[in-house]
């Protein structure tokens, strides 16, 4: 007793029962647009590579806390061998060196492997991080420009899109030689030294970071 009859578009629902029709105006079906939100995708996986930074950073530090450590004990049994006035050594100091100092290369190896997670994540934090402002812009871009603005937007670098779109809209820009632009400027060459990367080699003590691995 329930069902109801669908006339057409334009016409009206009439109900089992024999009363009158509702009638409905005419009208055109709703249609839907989705955009796929690229820049919220890359942005979240920024944010949880840097996350993985962090804890792969602890783990640098609690390995240069025991190369520091046995490097301590190794100068204490370097020391520990120097001969007295009559020319005697103690007893197993020499054996008490060697042991230290035959391990010391398996800890430097191991202070020097912790780097590899850090740079990795922070690596992915740089690539990621770009790619998802370079998805913004775009997807503000096209959604506000049209036809050869749009063409012409496109063809920009990334650094020129982030200066002109607030200016072509008339909305507040950015000031070049200020920040937030200047650590968007070290972002961008940052990725571009990781996407078109070219080896870079300098010497290791085995304890100090390399001068390059901070940039």
């Amino acid at each position: 007793s329930g069902r109801q009859k669908t006339l057409e578009r334009g016409g009206g629902v009439e109900s089992s029962r024999g009363e009158p029709p509702m009638i409905l105006p005419p009208y055109e079906p709703l249609e839907y647009e989705t955009v796929f939100a690229a820049d919220v995708m890359f942005f979240q996986s920024a944010k949880a590579a840097l996350q993985k930074a962090q804890t792969a950073n602890k783990g640098v530090e609690r390995a240069n806390k025991r190369h520091f450590k046995h490097m301590e004990q190794l100068e204490i049994a370097r020391r520990g061998m120097e001969e007295d006035e009559d020319g005697d050594r103690p007893r197993g100091s020499y054996d008490a060196f060697e042991s230290l100092a035959i391990s010391a290369e398996s800890v430097e190896y191991q202070a020097t492997e912790a780097h590899g997670p850090l740079l990795q994540q922070l690596a992915l934090v740089q690539i990621l991080s770009a790619i998802s402002l370079e998805a913004h812009i775009n997807i503000r871009a096209e959604t506000l420009l049209k036809g050869r603005f749009w063409s012409a937007f496109e063809r920009l670098n990334l650094d020129a899109k982030w200066l002109f779109l607030p200016n072509i809209l008339g909305l507040p820009g950015f000031e070049p030689g200020a920040e937030p632009f200047q650590g968007f400027d070290r972002l961008i060459s940052a990725r571009n030294r990781l996407v078109h990367y070219k080896p870079h080699k300098e010497k290791y003590e085995g304890f100090d970071d390399p001068e390059g691995f901070a940039k």
